[in-house]
């Protein structure tokens, strides 16, 4: 077994600096802060093309949280959803297959406006 105590007082100040220095190196690489760039909602990305079609996406879908389901005049009345998927979607959820399989097209829709 390698005995420390065996070495001098210059070699073990230099396995400490480079032990310190070596760990430093590593904590800043792994904990630097990449330039990014910050959506509305506090969301970071690396580019501000990825940010802005973030941004773009989180209007769209805004529209489908408003309180009042008859106020949004935007977006043909809430991008072409019913009404009655959205008051689900929005507060009573779907927790049956019967209303799965009803609001599918719904479901569709929602998923490619997601996928834009």
């Amino acid at each position: 077994m390698f005995n420390l105590l065996a070495l001098g007082p210059l070699a073990i100040s230099g396995l400490l600096v480079g032990g310190i220095l070596l760990t430093v190196s590593v904590l800043y690489l792994l904990l630097k802060d990449q330039a990014s760039i910050k959506a509305s909602d506090g969301t970071s990305f690396q580019t501000e093309e990825a940010c802005q079609a973030y941004e773009d996406l989180l209007d769209k879908i805004k529209i489908l949280f408003e309180e009042d389901l008859t106020k949004s005049s935007k977006a043909e009345n809430r991008l072409g959803f019913k009404p009655t998927f959205l008051r689900r979607l929005q507060a009573e959820g779907f927790n049956d297959a019967k209303s799965l399989i009803t609001y599918r097209e719904e479901f569709k829709k929602l998923s490619d406006l997601l996928s834009l």
